[in-house]
């Protein structure tokens, strides 16, 4: 049978625990050199004096024993045998226990085992909060081509946290997408650019969101020779153009809005601009 082990947290003794589990303490720092340990019927050696149980870097070798004529026992009778020989070869000293390292020891597990737990927490709190999950179902429901369905849950995820940028984001490119099947109605447009922008508020540095409204903006413009939406179109381009300034689909919309507003100059700027930034990419 395996022996067990024991070891003392500030004068207290703690086990039994297996000679590997042991080794798992004194590696996550649970039990430091100057812990006293023991098996169910040697005495108290501190932990440093056990082979293997820590880097060689942190063994404090015995004190070098006195030169004498009468025989040396290699191994003291009052320190049993354990079923594993290359975990212990010392013997038994008395010596204080440092309460500083006990300490230290101990907080360095109370602060992982925190560290953990809170990990722990916010990955639960991740993938159980309803929100998110609305989300995924908006865009499940998106996907499939069910834009009603998807209205309503990211509507609910929204309702649920009214900070999901990623759910005004995913409800406004549905509405984006009835506007493209009902062409006439601008009712689904408005709340698409409602949406975008409400993404773009809460998260100023969105993209995408720049980017889908800058699309509804220009085509609106176009179609209905709006002057203000080509300007707005102009305005989302060059911010989309400032956070990424290779951003090629950006410089051709801007031009075409310059093209339409009769500046040719800076619609053909724009439009080599995008051409060029094609080719990098080419």
């Amino acid at each position: 049978m395996a022996s067990q082990w024991f070891y003392q947290v500030m004068g207290d003794e703690v086990g039994p625990v297996s000679a590997a589990d042991l080794k798992s303490l004194a590696q996550r720092g649970v039990i430091s050199p100057d812990t006293l340990v023991k098996t169910e019927s040697s005495n108290w050696v501190p932990a440093e004096h056990l082979r293997g149980l820590f880097p060689v870097s942190n063994t404090t070798p015995l004190p070098m024993p006195v030169v004498s004529s009468a025989p040396v026992e290699t191994k003291p009778p009052d320190l049993p045998t354990v079923l594993n020989p290359n975990l212990c070869d010392a013997k038994p000293v008395t010596r204080r226990l440092s309460g500083r390292s006990v300490a230290i020891g101990i907080a360095g597990s109370l602060a992982f085992v925190v560290l953990i737990a809170a990990i722990i927490a916010a990955t639960r709190k991740t993938l159980s909060n309803p929100a998110v999950e609305a989300v995924k179902k908006g865009d499940a429901a998106a996907k499939r081509g069910y834009l009603d369905l998807a209205i309503v849950e990211y509507t609910e995820a929204i309702r649920l946290d009214p900070k999901n940028v990623l759910a005004y984001s995913g409800r406004g490119a549905v509405y984006e997408r009835k506007d493209e099947l009902d062409v006439v109605d601008q009712h689904h447009r408005r709340k698409a650019v409602a949406d975008y922008s409400e993404a773009i508020r809460l998260d100023p540095k969105n993209v995408v969101a720049y980017c889908r409204r800058s699309i509804l903006y220009e085509s609106h413009a176009e179609a209905f020779h709006d002057m203000d939406e080509l300007d707005k179109a102009i305005t989302d381009c060059s911010e989309r153009i400032r956070l990424d300034p290779k951003d090629a689909g950006a410089y051709w919309l801007r031009g075409e809005a310059y093209k339409s507003k009769g500046e040719r100059d800076k619609a053909k700027a724009d439009a080599v601009q995008s051409e060029r930034l094609q080719m990098s990419r080419e």
